[in-house]
């Protein structure tokens, strides 16, 4: 009869479910613990104090994580420039999650004097008026598009915002940006409509328009009542009626996209009311043009760099 007995396969051990927790809890700790140790590894080595935060957050979206990091990481900070370092006090901060919330963003704005958005294609609004209330420079690398609530958030900041990459605006937008005080470099913007160039000019500061490549004079006309540095490289021609709309501009005037200065261009901008012109991109300028523009107290212009013929430098102040 025992010989006539099946036998019973052993049954392989499943594993309780507390001991699967277990191992997730552990492998994610580990994680964590690696994450904030190359995050505060780097901070005392780096004389700058540059701290960048290149891991992404973690799946499990802990944010309680990336605060406390962001927490210590601004602990060792603060006891690097209680050192006395010439260096210390200016650090950079790289967010690469693709979202953004006000808790985080108001983190990020206590810790940083450089903050990267990198991978936010969307800015919340009440991220942005966290970030607008810091001493940080703002870049947003990854966002095409702004809402007028965003921009009123980003309203008033003044250490300088980049938005390089977004592709359009509406005028409540141009307008609330143009209320901010530092730099203000909107470089991916193909072209500007009048209300929106209205709101833009009303900055006060750098103002960095290099994706435009088309200006008609009336635009011209409205940019050139901004009270601060303009910047448009990205014009590779422009007619008469734009450049004697842009030379009654009072600041620094960047037109370094143009090749070719024909006369009545350059006569037109021989008149620039500002002290700074730069058009570093024109090779192609006659003689009489270049001494048309050599009054202008600052100039850059290759021609005359390179020693070709212009008139007495005495008449230039």
């Amino acid at each position: 009869m025992n010989d006539l007995t099946p036998a019973v396969s052993p049954q392989p051990s499943v594993p309780r479910p507390g001991a699967a927790t277990l191992e997730i809890v552990v492998a994610l700790t580990a994680t964590l613990a690696v994450i904030a140790a190359t995050v505060l590894a780097r901070l005392p080595d780096a004389r700058h104090f540059t701290a960048s935060l290149d891991t992404p957050r973690p799946a499990c979206g802990a944010t309680d994580v990336v605060t406390s990091l962001l927490a210590r990481a601004r602990a060792v900070l603060s006891a690097a420039q209680a050192e006395g370092s010439p260096d210390a006090g200016f650090t950079t901060l790289d967010w690469w999650d693709a979202e953004l919330s006000q808790r985080d963003a108001l983190q990020l704005a206590t810790c940083s004097s450089a903050i990267f958005i990198r991978r936010v294609a969307v800015l919340d609004a009440g991220a942005a008026r966290a970030l607008g209330s810091s001493a940080a420079t703002l870049s947003f690398p990854a966002v095409r598009a702004l809402s007028a609530e965003a921009a009123q958030g980003l309203a008033g900041h003044a250490a300088g915002i980049r938005l390089d990459t977004l592709a359009t605006i509406d005028a409540a937008a141009a307008a609330a940006l143009g209320t901010c005080r530092g730099p203000l470099m909107l470089n991916g913007l193909p072209s500007l409509d009048r209300d929106v160039a209205r709101g833009l000019a009303s900055h006060r500061g750098l103002l960095a328009l290099n994706g435009i490549h088309h200006l008609d004079p009336e635009t011209a006309e409205i940019l050139a009542t901004h009270e601060g540095d303009l910047c448009l490289n990205g014009l590779t021609s422009i007619s008469a009626a734009t450049a004697a709309a842009l030379a009654r501009h009072g600041h620094a005037l960047n037109l370094n996209g143009l090749e070719t200065l024909p006369d009545d261009v350059a006569a037109a901008l021989a008149r620039f009311r500002g002290a700074t012109l730069s058009l570093a991109g024109a090779t192609n300028v006659s003689d009489e043009a270049a001494a048309g523009l050599v009054r202008i107290r600052f100039l850059t212009l290759p021609c005359i760099t390179a020693g070709r013929p212009a008139p007495n430098h005495a008449d230039r102040h």
